[in-house]
């Protein structure tokens, strides 16, 4: 998905056409019920769409939701593929 977004990103450069990917993090929606009553804190739909609106507006091309969200991927993205098989994640 993030590489056909980038295609059309650049497909579109110069156009008023604008892609915007989302990549939302943990959020309380009936699909991760299950989740929240394990405990784990999860953003709400509403501050996650905010967000997503917001980068939309600005034109950003990519938008981590909630912001924290982009550290805790960039963090992952650098393990080695070994070690992050390992983690129960």
């Amino acid at each position: 998905m993030e590489r056909y977004a980038q295609g059309l990103q650049h497909r579109l450069a110069g156009t008023r056409i604008k892609v915007t990917l989302a990549k939302p993090g943990p959020t309380d929606t009936p699909m991760t019920a299950h989740l929240k009553q394990e405990g784990a804190k999860l953003a709400s739909a509403e501050a996650v769409a905010r967000e997503i609106v917001k980068a939309i507006a600005a034109g950003r091309p990519v938008v981590y939701a909630p912001g924290k969200w982009a550290l805790i991927m960039l963090i992952i993205r650098g393990l080695p593929r070994a070690v992050l098989h390992k983690l129960n994640i």
